[in-house]
């Protein structure tokens, strides 16, 4: 058959349709659980089993014609000897420069302690001394050269427009009502924005660590709160832009690793899907993470191609800012630094010709990366904090389990290996998303179990080696973890990873089943586009027209949406309003971080001493929570009718809110609703003159 090519060509198209549909089959059986059955189990199991033997058949069947050539370009290994690494006499110069400067930043962030008055003078040194050790290799005086940046500008034409289309389509699916999608404003991002106000007023060390999340973070999201004052799209903004140049750079990593077309799909698949558009608009920072990861696949993978030091440097440069944003980006830096130590024994010769470049890329890791350094030698509590919250090991989980079960260790620990590896392609994300289907939508997650199959068959291949290694890191990050199919927002990380991989796979089987029923090149890209146009509805539809509508989004936590609802309101209608909570027991209105953040306002008890009552001086600065044994005349005594004044009441306290409305006629009562379900009510008493 083999030598063969009508036979080749007419066995492959069937081939490409049994993989695609038995690993369709495959999947849709493991959408039934959990829990699973044996049944389930086996099935799925033996369906992808199936699928994987045919997809492998078919990519190694002898093909023909353009198509097939097409098909192969793609998955050669890349050449890169075409210009050795070598290193140049001023770039040792400048990088030594580089490397005392940083040294310097160390010993003054070391000095001047963690809670100084200022660092924005360490922060002018730190940008100088990564700036002194990119010059020598990046050289961006060449493109002063007319000649130059023509023949850049020809170069760079297609793929600028293609990046461009993506990241307006995840524009697009980002930004519009970024503040109302969703609706709710939750305690985390309370206190991102309430740390980025402080930070727009007074930075700080921007260097340090807080809420596992670097400072770094912090600042960016400051500079929209102080444009745009302290609103949920303000929060929400470098999010969202974020997530939306993560599909562009993933199609720009893509299509280096193999290919315009691989490259498209994969950032197609990022701009559409559903749990990235959600993490993209909430300001949780996760789609942060996606862009340094599929930012460092580039850059590497352009300087490991090309034999070129100066992206082996921008390589080294994203690695050393994965240190400063949410504790999941430091899985960039394990992933890179483990595919070294693999490359070894993969490639040999391609890990001999490239160690010079590894050696640039390290060293610019270490400038970028040496102030948080400092931070974490001098607080490693703080920069841990993160996994010593939620570790297996550390939080007690693990003994906890195996009190519980009865199991050992090793049984343990193969369930938790089990469940990470179903969390993308089985298991829907509950926290901060609270799902009703997994992260990946069905097709896609198909094409990723083929193109993982397809990585490890070609594991020493470079290109699916440095893949493997972030899927790989993505299963280690949730099995360590408890609360594992809980946490899939965890390893947003790796999904630039998960989109290659799957749109390699889609592109091959597209690509040999077009060969073996003979027809026209350009069908192919209709036929890419239509899988694609199906993850797309799929994704987009269910997060649009499904879970926003549906209040699945803090569904379980309606205190958290309440107060949401009810300070929002406030900051909006009423901020110099003094504020009365009538919501406890049911919930204390301090409790939550995103009161702060729109009220600009710390809570504390109305009996409280140690604190302003609500008519004394300086009393307007809190929100003041009533208990329910609190005497409602003594609390309508201190009202004047000249204040203007907000009651926010929770749904078993509204017969005390009646009766305020009842005693202080005049006022407007709002209520708020989810779903159609009243979760809370404020009465609004504007006051003279409103």
């Amino acid at each position: 058959m083999a030598g063969d090519p009508a036979a080749s060509g007419s066995t492959g198209a069937a081939l490409a349709f049994v993989a695609l549909a038995l690993a369709l089959v495959g999947q849709y059986m493991l959408r039934q659980g959990p829990p699973f059955t044996w049944r389930l189990a086996f099935g799925a199991a033996l369906a992808y089993t199936l699928a994987i033997t045919a997809f492998l058949w078919l990519l190694r069947l002898r093909g023909r014609g353009a198509v097939e050539a097409a098909a192969t370009r793609a998955e050669r290994p890349a050449d890169a000897t075409r210009r050795p690494m070598t290193h140049r006499p001023m770039s040792l110069a400048l990088g030594l420069t580089s490397l005392v400067l940083t040294i310097e930043i160390m010993i003054t962030l070391w000095n001047r302690g963690d809670y100084g008055q200022h660092y924005w003078d360490v922060f002018a040194l730190w940008l100088v001394s990564i700036a002194l050790y990119l010059m020598p290799f990046v050289r961006p005086w060449r493109a002063l050269s007319i000649e130059r940046a023509k023949d850049a500008a020809r170069r760079m034409a297609q793929p600028a427009l293609d990046a461009a289309a993506l990241l307006a389509l995840g524009l697009a699916l980002r930004v519009p009502r970024l503040g109302d999608l969703p609706d709710v404003f939750g305690g985390d991002e309370g206190i991102v924005g309430e740390v980025a106000r402080t930070m727009s007023v007074h930075a700080g060390n921007m260097f340090a660590t807080m809420f596992a999340y670097g400072k770094m973070y912090y600042l960016i999201v400051g500079v929209p709160v102080a444009l745009l004052g302290s609103t949920a799209q303000a929060v929400r903004l470098p999010s969202a832009i974020a997530g939306a140049l993560a599909a562009s750079t993933t199609y720009l990593a893509g299509r280096e690793l193999f290919g315009r077309r691989v490259g498209l799909a994969a950032g197609f698949m990022i701009a559409v899907g559903h749990m990235h558009i959600h993490l993209s608009r909430t300001a949780h920072g996760q789609s942060f993470d996606t862009l340094l990861t599929a930012a460092a696949i580039f850059a590497l993978a352009r300087g490991l191609k090309r034999g070129s030091l100066a992206w082996m440097a921008v390589a080294g440069v994203v690695l050393g800012l994965a240190q400063y944003f949410y504790v999941a980006a430091r899985l960039i830096d394990v992933v890179v630094a483990v595919f070294f130590v693999v490359l070894a024994v993969a490639d040999h010769s391609l890990w001999r010709r490239s160690l010079g470049g590894f050696v640039v890329a390290f060293g610019a890791a270490a400038v970028t990366a040496a102030p948080i350094v400092v931070w974490a030698l001098r607080r490693p509590g703080d920069y841990l904090a993160r996994i010593s919250s939620v570790g297996f090991v550390q939080t007690g989980a693990l003994a906890l389990e195996q009190e519980t079960t009865g199991a050992g260790a090793l049984r343990v620990a193969v369930d938790q290996v089990a469940t990470a590896v179903l969390v993308p392609i089985a298991l829907p994300a509950r926290l901060f998303y609270d799902a009703r289907i997994p992260m990946l939508d069905i097709l896609w997650a198909s094409l990723l179990v083929l193109g993982l199959a397809l990585a490890i068959a070609r594991w020493r291949d470079w290109r699916y080696l440095l893949l493997l290694l972030f899927v790989l890191g993505g299963v280690a990050v949730l099995a360590l973890g408890n609360l594992i199919d809980g946490s899939a927002y965890r390893i947003t990380v790796v999904m630039p990873a998960y989109a290659i991989l799957a749109a390699q796979a889609l592109v091959l089987l597209v690509e040999r089943g077009a060969e073996g029923l003979a027809l026209r090149p350009r069908v192919i890209p209709f036929a890419i586009g239509a899988a694609l146009a199906v993850i797309g509805v799929r994704d987009v539809g269910y997060y649009f027209f499904d879970h926003v509508p549906s209040c699945r989004y803090m569904e379980r936590d309606a205190p958290t949406a309440a107060v949401s609802m009810a300070t929002r309101y406030i900051s909006e209608e009423a901020p110099d309003a003094r504020i009365y909570a009538l919501t406890e027991p049911e919930f204390y209105v301090g409790g939550f971080p995103n009161a702060k953040f729109y009220t600009i306002r710390d809570t504390r008890h109305i009996d409280d001493s140690d604190t302003p009552g609500p008519t004394e001086e300086g009393g307007e600065k809190y929100i003041h929570s009533v208990g329910p044994e609190f005497e409602l005349e003594d609390l309508l005594a201190g009202v004047g009718s000249d204040d203007e004044v907000v009651f926010i009441a929770s749904p078993g306290r509204r017969d005390q809110l009646r009766e305020v409305a009842r005693k202080l006629p005049g006022g407007e009562r709002v209520p708020f609703f989810r779903c159609g379900v009243e979760i809370v009510e404020i009465y609004h008493i504007h006051g003279v003159g409103e």
